[in-house]
């Protein structure tokens, strides 16, 4: 019954087969696991077949392998691990054979628990990419987003962000100087993680093979979402041949953007302002003039949106608004600020706890008004091109206003940059707030800015991210 349920899920996949295409022997490496491998060892054998792509076959017995035995497969998939017992050599005699068949152009796939062992195994390390430490760890089982790192990789490509089904994230794994991280997650506090991100899939090379770890796969339940599916064939196939051919699956459940977007308090461009969310493909945004400067915090019970983005510049916020806002943000709703916005609630001092910045609209007692110039033309860096929202961003040169001589608070993890000498260094951030994810970005004063394809993919980005998912 369950081969014909994955055969079902897997109809897409196994659209990849092509009719000439050589099958991929799999051997898949099972026995031991501190998981359930009685069970996901036959799911992963009726995924692989089903998608028509590969042959599997399995052995409950890794030690026993031999060149000999090797000699006919082109991947083996581990699902065998030590755990709780983390050195020791327990594949003795095998370890030479199963390097050599790596070593000579062959694949190696690892999944979940699999790196839970062979701490003092240097090879086993370096193909791994990362391993389970003495500070590693995972949060609740729950659904989390999977965010692609290299969309250029042959595995990720065409690839959309997409949502798990429940699962563990691994955290604080130990980074070998082989990894190469390919897609990755966010590890939410509030779920007991780190508050970081964490890797999801991993490659690494060795010698002339090719080597893939997904770290997703808890159990059946977690296995049979199509994100796990996936990645886990399409990087099977990738470390067998180099090569990707199985297609991205439509029924892969992809981050949703429902947007609020506030304006209000400040002129701008109305012909041309909405290009910036058109352009955000399968997005819904709605523009919200806001006559009373903030009455969209009146009452957020049954909150349609799950995304914020605040082009406002008003500054009345009553304190039930404010209370209601907060709520939002304890909720997960995602909160994207852009321009002026930055000087938006000017009184209310929590707003730049907010957003991690405090714009001066007059001089203070301690601090000179802040200062912007109009139409410049000035290079927008990249700082972190391994964040989610500037993920696949180049240097780009952009038509905008500058701001400058604002506070900008030292735990943003700052983005983008510039070397403009009218504007602030950072021009982009992130950070959490309460349990929402909140991004900042200066540019976007007038219709230059608005219609820049980067500017476009970087709103677009920054919202997906943003976006509490259900």
């Amino acid at each position: 019954m369950r081969t014909m349920l994955l055969t079902s899920l897997l109809v897409s996949l196994g659209a990849a087969a092509q009719a000439d295409a050589q099958t991929l022997r799999v051997l898949i490496l099972s026995g031991r696991n501190n998981h359930d491998w009685q069970t996901t060892t036959p799911f992963l054998k009726a995924m692989y077949e089903a998608s028509g792509r590969f042959s599997a076959d399995v052995t409950d017995d890794p030690a026993s392998l031999t060149a000999e035995t090797l000699a006919s497969y082109d991947v083996l998939v581990d699902n065998w691990s030590a755990y709780p017992d983390m050195t020791g050599r327990q594949w003795d005699a095998a370890e030479e054979p199963i390097l050599d068949f790596v070593r000579g152009g062959k694949g190696f796939v690892l999944l979940h628990a699999a790196t839970a062992c062979f701490s003092d195994w240097p090879e086993f390390q370096q193909m791994a990419g990362c391993t389970w430490g003495d500070e590693s760890g995972h949060g609740t089982f729950h659904p989390f987003r999977v965010f692609i790192d290299d969309p250029e990789h042959p595995i990720a490509q065409g690839m959309p962000q997409f949502l798990t089904g429940p699962d563990e994230l691994y955290h604080k794994l130990t980074p070998h100087p082989s990894m190469h991280v390919v897609a990755s997650a966010f590890s939410a506090k509030d779920q007991k993680g780190t508050g970081d991100f964490e890797p999801v899939a991993v490659t690494t090379q060795f010698g002339e093979g090719r080597c893939f770890y997904n770290i997703l796969g808890h159990n059946v339940e977690a296995m049979s979402g199509a994100g796990f599916r996936t990645l886990m064939l399409r990087g099977t196939e990738w470390a067998a041949t180099g090569a990707v051919t199985i297609p991205v699956p439509e029924d892969l459940p992809t981050p949703k953007v429902n947007g609020a977007v506030v304006v209000g308090g400040h002129s701008f461009d109305e012909a041309v302002f909405p290009q910036i969310f058109d352009a955000h493909e399968g997005a819904s945004y709605e523009i919200l003039e806001q006559k009373d400067d903030s009455e969209i915090f009146d009452n957020v019970e049954n909150f349609p949106y799950n995304v914020v983005v605040l082009y406002n510049m008003g500054q009345k916020i009553t304190e039930a608004r404010q209370a209601n806002l907060l709520k939002l943000l304890d909720q997960g709703v995602g909160l994207v600020v852009l321009h002026h916005a930055v000087a938006a609630f000017n009184q209310w001092p929590e707003y730049a706890n907010i957003i991690g910045a405090k714009y001066y609209l007059e001089d203070t007692a301690d601090h000179t008004k802040s200062v912007y110039l109009h139409d410049v033309d000035f290079t927008v860096n990249v700082a972190d091109p391994n964040h989610p929202v500037t993920r696949g961003l180049q240097e780009f040169v952009i038509h905008d206003e500058t701001y400058n001589n604002y506070d900008i608070f030292d735990d943003n993890r700052v983005l983008l940059t510039t070397t403009e000498t009218s504007s602030a260094p950072s021009l982009c951030w992130v950070r959490r707030y309460g349990n929402a994810n909140v991004c900042f970005i200066q540019l976007g004063h007038g219709p230059e800015a608005f219609a820049n394809p980067d500017y476009q993919r970087l709103v677009a980005q920054a919202a997906t991210w943003a976006a509490k998912q259900k």
